[in-house]
């Protein structure tokens, strides 16, 4: 627990700026109410501006990625998707993590597993809509298996998960499924119909994903 003398001191000293979580500072000495109060207000604005600061910029990296995808533009779109998301992975792994979680809490966290779930599935869905060779499917198959490692327990904080949404935990079985049969993995046809059965038990009318298992199904016929 951190302690301020004064007032005086604690303004004009570097420590405010720090990256040191300081949730529960007391200020004592003499220092009336008012300018306590005013210190902690301050202390804890710094700190959530510091959240959400790093949440600002992987919004704009998101984003940035959208506006090329809005534009057609998919060869452009993928790579600051990328980015955005190595980005992402970079901060989970980096020094200041630690002070971020305290500072954020589940807020912070949620909304961080949010934006790079979603990433991923952004990376996902411009390689499909591309897909014409192997290597794009590759990709795509990579993005939603990465797109796994933000639900599981501990990858965000110790015994902490995020779970995403139905209709993206739905989305992403069907772009899976999507993935197994322009791969042309006949032996992996089972598999597809399996993740589209999850979907729709979720969105038992949605029309593409009825669509696609009506696809599967005429794919594995065929047997090609």
């Amino acid at each position: 627990m951190h302690r301020c003398a004064s007032l005086d001191r604690h303004r004009d000293s570097p420590y405010k700026y720090s990256d040191t979580p300081r949730s529960n500072v007391q200020i004592t000495g003499v220092v009336s109410s008012e300018l306590a109060t005013s210190v902690r207000n301050e202390i804890a604005a710094n700190e959530a501006a510091d959240c959400q600061t790093v949440i600002n910029a992987m919004v704009q990296a998101k984003e940035e990625g959208q506006k090329c995808f809005r534009q057609r533009d998919f060869p452009e779109a993928s790579p600051k998707w990328l980015d955005a998301a190595v980005d992402i992975e970079r901060i989970r792994q980096g020094s200041s993590w630690a002070s971020l979680v305290e500072q954020g809490g589940d807020v912070f966290l949620t909304r961080v597993a949010e934006i790079y779930f979603l990433t991923k599935l952004h990376i996902e869905h411009t390689e499909l809509v591309g897909a014409a060779a192997g290597d794009i499917i590759l990709l795509a198959e990579d993005a939603l298996f990465m797109a796994r490692e933000p639900i599981t327990v501990g990858f965000w904080a110790a015994q902490w998960r995020w779970l995403p949404e139905d209709k993206h935990i739905a989305k992403r079985w069907y772009r899976q499924a999507m993935c197994i049969q322009l791969s042309r993995d006949l032996q992996r046809a089972n598999v597809a119909e399996k993740l589209l059965e999850k979907a729709l038990r979720l969105f038992p009318d949605d029309a593409a994903i009825l669509k696609e298992r009506d696809n599967i199904g005429a794919w594995k016929a065929r047997g090609y």
